[in-house]
């Protein structure tokens, strides 16, 4: 391998930058342009004869045959004269290529998509096949959250995708990349295991890696709402300085909401192939908060009706920090990680419950708490490739601990009513201090060697890896109860206090055999997992030991059929410790209607989980299909069952227990179809999801079955230009959930969305926009409007670069949101809506300052 360097000069001297430079060498051809000191370099050139190309408008062309005799050469300067007649260059563009599928890369040429001017990434994104982005700015691929980001492939700033893409301009964009990622060290040794996890990258135009923007913005709205937002960032490929800070406050609907934050971010190489980071994050909320649920929980002798509601004051404070240090060459990589942080929090809240059916009394509470919670965690892997043998090594390690502490005092007022007369029969006040501290260590690590097989080969690589890995957690907790009598003094409760000390330790061995080449990758192999628990309850001199032993298989495999198709797939399983609740054996007493009682004789449950992908798409078209189907089962699960116990009173009270067991299983497939035409200012969509799983609880230690269908359906279509875009989207959900009780009724949501958002860009900086959704719900034991929801926006820029801006928004024009949720958990199915301001207009001043590339 060669190097080659060198600068470009004019007649007088002066270094000529943004010069087109062309290297061919054999059947390599390189490209690149000359910096603003006229200096330009090649690397990696395999033929020692290369052909130097240079061209720049108003300068006669240079070309010339050069011997490369040293591994590095560097040539005298080049000079270029003036073109003594200079023509009209013509340039000729070809037709972009909208998607271009790679192994484990789906890549989208951002030339291919219309955009307006000043649009941010967020922008584009939305517009890509197979891409989902929220109005919280959380993108999804194939259902899938989309959290890490990367540009030109290295770390950018936060590396966290909500940060960045609503501030960076589309215009500066050449491709998006979403890549199926196993992480650094995974990228270094090849070796991929497990679950990828989505990471997109965004590929700059040539010089568009560098830049200095920032918003400065403040607001004002009609729900008493006003407050302030600062953003600055200065970018330098590799040198990264960024500031954030904002406060805002607002009625939302319950009460006054309160948030103010800060981050600082720093990264900068600090050696030769050595980057280091540096980030701050502070945050302080304050808010009131509504919420009501409907909840019907089956058993053997029927359904309990339990309508709550509840609001209260929540506040926290939050401070982070983070370091690390990363180095990666051909032959090394290594990467240290070091975080510290430390959360406060406080909350006041009142709540009732009405219990109706088979079970009939009231409880009010009056709930106080505090918690503080310091955290440490440390982290690194290093891996090293041999040269002569081509093999490589790697370690990794980690460390965390972790102490949580919380006082709360809980004012408990039950009436009792009689089943039949609903006439009352008792009530009662109790009064409750519990104190509870949770400390936390985990200490892990592992080791993997990699031997490559055969002779070396330019095509393929073939390794046998071999691997240990280790996880030891040492929790110990203590839970404290004293109740408070009449005269005002406490007393402890032994009966409903227990500290508890306990050890688990999970170790993991495999071995596989791994195969990568241009087109197809997989690993294969088997991991064996044995686990290890031991407690002790040191009031009681009770001791707990179990141990399991799991075997899975190794499964990854990436295979890129042909430039328009390609197939993955992957197994993932993972083990999963019982957690402090779920083994201590005394009275939770905290809601008195469900005491919780744990059981020392858990073990640790493990899940299997497979997907598989394939992704089509048409080259020139841009026409995308991407499918989905994925299936998972659990091990001794843990699970709950529910036993109605009679008090003194002949009424019913839940307890709460656990059980390990299994039958839990899931399978759902999802697909979304684009097709884009007139020249890709329009497009059709068609994107779904299927789902069957198999939920199992206990009610009276019988072994109960809740078989769920999730089917969703949503048909899409856009236009978009440089001066207007709308879009349209029309979606069906079905959710069932059917109990093996007799006397459960199948319970079934269904929901209808439409929605219709329209953008445009009038003249002279002034923009507006109009969305409106219509939603049909029913199936909720909650009551519901089917609201339509119209949200409308105008702005004016101004300045010569648009830098400035006046906004006003309006949301929920008609005053009809509600927000309607459901889960399953157990033998229960809960409905819950909460109460916030829905309706409001805000007025917008931003200053947006940025400035990227080398002009």
């Amino acid at each position: 391998m060669h190097k080659l360097g060198g600068s470009i000069i004019d007649t007088a001297g002066k270094p000529i930058s943004e010069a087109n430079i062309l290297l061919i060498a054999g059947a390599d051809t390189l490209r690149t342009t000359s910096n603003k000191d006229g200096r330009f370099s090649f690397k990696d050139i395999k033929a020692s004869k290369v052909t130097l190309n240079i061209s720049i408008i108003g300068y006669e062309r240079y070309g010339a045959l050069h011997e490369l005799k040293e591994k590095t050469t560097t040539l005298a300067p080049v000079t270029l004269k003036n073109a003594g007649e200079m023509l009209k260059e013509v340039v000729i563009r070809p037709q972009p290529q909208p998607i271009r599928i790679k192994k484990d890369t789906i890549e989208y040429d951002a030339a291919a998509f219309n955009v307006m001017e000043d649009d941010r990434v967020t922008e584009l994104l939305k517009q890509l096949p197979g891409m989902e982005v929220d109005d919280d700015d959380n993108v999804k691929t194939m259902g899938k959250e989309m959290t890490k980001l990367r540009v030109n492939g290295k770390d950018f700033f936060t590396n966290n995708v909500k940060d960045f893409i609503s501030k960076l301009p589309a215009s500066i964009v050449a491709k998006i990349q979403v890549i199926d990622d196993y992480g650094d060290q995974a990228n270094f040794t090849g070796i991929r295991v497990g679950e990828p996890v989505k990471m997109l990258n965004i590929v700059t135009k040539p010089g568009m890696d560098k830049g200095v923007f920032g918003t400065i913005s403040t607001v004002g709205g009609t729900n008493s709402q006003y407050g302030a937002k600062l953003n600055s960032n200065i970018w330098r490929d590799q040198t990264q300085i960024g500031f954030n800070g904002g406060f805002n406050k607002a009625n939302n609907g319950a009460g006054s909401s309160k948030n103010s934050s800060a981050n600082g971010s720093y990264l900068d190489k600090i050696g030769k192939n050595i980057n280091s980071n540096l980030n701050y994050n502070f945050g302080n909320m304050q808010s009131d908060s509504q919420r009501e649920s409907l909840i019907e929980t089956t058993n053997t002798l029927g359904t309990i009706f339990n309508q709550t509601g509840s609001n209260g004051n929540n506040k926290s404070n939050n401070n982070s920090l983070a370091w690390g240090i990363q180095s990666s060459t051909k032959k090394r990589f290594f990467v240290i990680n070091l975080g510290l942080s430390q959360n406060k929090g406080a909350s006041n809240s009142q709540s009732f419950s009405r219990q109706s059916g088979i079970v009939k009394q009231d409880l009010n509470d009056e709930n106080r708490s505090s918690s503080h919670t310091p955290n440490i965690n440390v982290g690194g892997s290093w891996s090293q490739r041999f040269k002569q043998s081509r093999n490589n090594v790697s370690f990794n390690f980690n460390f965390s601990r972790g102490v949580t502490s919380s006082d709360q005092q809980i004012n408990s007022h039950t009436t009792y009513y009689d089943p039949n007369s609903s006439a009352m029969v008792k009530d009662s006040i109790l009064n409750r201090l519990i104190d509870s501290q949770n400390k936390s260590t985990n200490l892990g690590g592992g080791l993997s060697f990699s031997q490559t097989l055969g002779k070396k080969d330019t095509i393929a690589s073939r390794n046998l890896n071999i691997s240990y890995n280790f996880s030891v957690g040492n929790v110990e907790n203590s839970l404290l109860t004293y109740v408070t009598d009449a005269q005002g003094i406490s007393h402890y409760v032994d009966t409903l206090s227990n500290r508890y000390h306990s050890t688990n330790i999970t170790q993991s061995a495999g071995i596989s055999y791994s195969y990568n080449a241009k087109k197809l990758s997989y690993n294969l192999g088997i991991n064996a997992q044995p686990n290890l628990m031991r407690g002790k309850y040191e009031d009681r001199n009770e001791r707990i030991s179990n141990s399991t032993l799991n075997y899975s298989p190794t499964l990854n495999v990436s295979y890129r059929i042909s430039p328009s198709n390609s197939f993955s797939a992957y197994y993932n399983g993972s083990s999963r410790a019982p957690g402090f609740y779920q083994l201590q054996p005394v009275k939770n007493t905290q809601n008195l209607q469900n005491i919780v009682i744990g059981n020392p004789e858990l073990k640790p449950s493990f899940s299997h989980a497979i997907n598989m992908n394939y992704n089509l798409v048409g080259l020139k078209t841009g026409k995308s299909l991407q499918l989905g189907i994925g299936a998972s089962t659990v091990q001794n699960q843990i699970v709950t069952n529910v036993i109605l116990r009679r008090d003194t009173l002949n009424s019913l009270k839940q307890e709460t227990h656990y059980e390990n067991t299994n039958g839990t299983y899931n399978v759902n497939g999802n697909y979304a179809f684009t097709l884009p035409f007139g020249n890709r200012k329009y497009n059709v969509g068609l994107r779904g999801n299927v789902g069957y799983s198999q939920n199992v609880s206990f009610t009276d230690n019988v072994k109960l079955f809740n078989h769920g269908v999730n089917f969703s359906q949503a048909l899409n279509s856009g236009y978009n230009s440089k001066k207007f875009s709308a879009s349209g989207s029309v979606s069906y959900s079905l959710s069932t959930n059917n109990y093996s009780l007799q006397q459960q009724n199948t319970k079934n949501i269904e929901n209808w969305f439409f929605n219709l958002t329209a953008r445009a860009n009038l003249f002279k900086g002034l923009n507006v926009g109009l969305n409106g959704s219509k939603r049909i719900n029913s199936g909720y034991a909650l009551g519901n409007n089917n609201p339509l929801i119209i949200n409308a926006s105008i702005s004016q820029a101004f300045f010569k670069k648009k830098s400035a801006t006046i906004s006003i928004q309006g949301y929920d024009l008609l005053k009809q949101g509600n927000n309607l949720s459901r889960y399953v958990s157990g033998n229960s199915i809960v409905d819950s809506r909460s109460n916030q301001l829905t309706r409001y207009f805000t007025f917008n001043l931003s200053l947006n300052l940025q400035q990227f590339g080398s002009k």
